[in-house]
């Protein structure tokens, strides 16, 4: 357990699908990491929203 192998490559993209920016980190990085949400959206400005498909609403 706690043994990651790899990178995890975080995309923000528009609402027309399109990349506009991108975040390469180790596989053991959080997802809710600081720091890889600051770099991923520095240059954003206007609304945020996160899309996340693992998480059931009730």
């Amino acid at each position: 357990m706690g043994w990651y192998i790899g990178f995890k490559l975080h995309l923000l993209c528009n609402e027309k699908g399109e990349i506009i920016n991108f975040v390469l980190t180790k596989a053991n990085v959080d997802d809710r990491n600081e720091k890889a949400i600051d770099s991923l959206t520095d240059k954003v400005f206007g609304k945020l929203c996160l899309f996340n498909p693992l998480v059931e609403l009730n």
